[in-house]
Order: C-alpha cells, then sequence, then structure tokens
C-alpha cells in the first residue's frame, strides 16, 4: 500500500504517518504540520458560578430590595427599565464572571468512556500494533 500526502508549503515541518486500526478495511493517514503554535498555550475560560448557594444569595437580595418606585411608576417602559437595572446589578453582584485557566493537554474523549473503557482501548491498540509488526 502506497500512500502520498502532498504539502505546498516547504517553509513549515511536517510528519506523516498511518493511524493503525481495525475500524475500516483501510487504515487512515494523517499528517502534522508544525505553524508555530505554542503546545503549552493555557485558555482563559470565563464562566459565571451557579451554585445553590450563589442562587439562594440571589433570590435574597432580590426579596429585599425596594421596588415600589417601579409599581408607583405610570410609564411601563421607565418602569421595566428601572426594573432591568435591579435585576442585572444584583445578578451581575452574585453572578460574576469568574475566569479560569484551562490547561489544553486536557484530553477529551466521549462522556460513555469511562477509565477502564479507555484503559482496554489503549491495551487493544497496542495489540494490533504488535500483530501488524510480526506478520
Amino acid at each position: 500500500m502506497i500512500i502520498y500526502i502532498y504539502i505546498n508549503d516547504t517553509r513549515c515541518r511536517s510528519q506523516a504517518g498511518i493511524v493503525i486500526t481495525d475500524l475500516a478495511d483501510h487504515f487512515g493517514t494523517y499528517c502534522i504540520t508544525d505553524m508555530n503554535v505554542n503546545k503549552n498555550k493555557q485558555t482563559k475560560i470565563s464562566k459565571r458560578i451557579y451554585s445553590e448557594q450563589n442562587i439562594r444569595k440571589f433570590n435574597i437580595q432580590l426579596r429585599d430590595k425596594d421596588f415600589s418606585h417601579i409599581m408607583n411608576n405610570n410609564c411601563p417602559i421607565q418602569a421595566f427599565e428601572l426594573f432591568h437595572n435591579i435585576f442585572k446589578d444584583t445578578f451581575e453582584k452574585v453572578f460574576p464572571i469568574v475566569n479560569f485557566q484551562s490547561k489544553s493537554n486536557n484530553f477529551k474523549h466521549e462522556p460513555c468512556m469511562s477509565i477502564g473503557l479507555l484503559i482496554s482501548l489503549k491495551h487493544k491498540m497496542n495489540l494490533i500494533v504488535k500483530h501488524i509488526r510480526f506478520t
């Protein structure tokens, strides 16, 4: 079996190979190019923490707010803007955006793949490689 991979950028380093698997009647091919990407790059993840404690705190703070000036306002647009500002300010205080560092070397896999299945998969792939080398 002869597989060709063509790359039209001669400046980048590349490595090609064959993926050994028994999932199909042929092997897959791959090509990895070095595009000067930082491999240990950490990405920032921004999210809000919606814990039970924060939800209770949010409910309590909204309950303690004075909405009488909103209820006495005859203009629905102004009343909504006043309510929205109170709600949004309280939401931002209780559920602030928190920045986390995410490591890029985390292995992503399907949720159904348990640790035991991942170990078995690795063992199976090692056996396939040994079988191909000795046949």
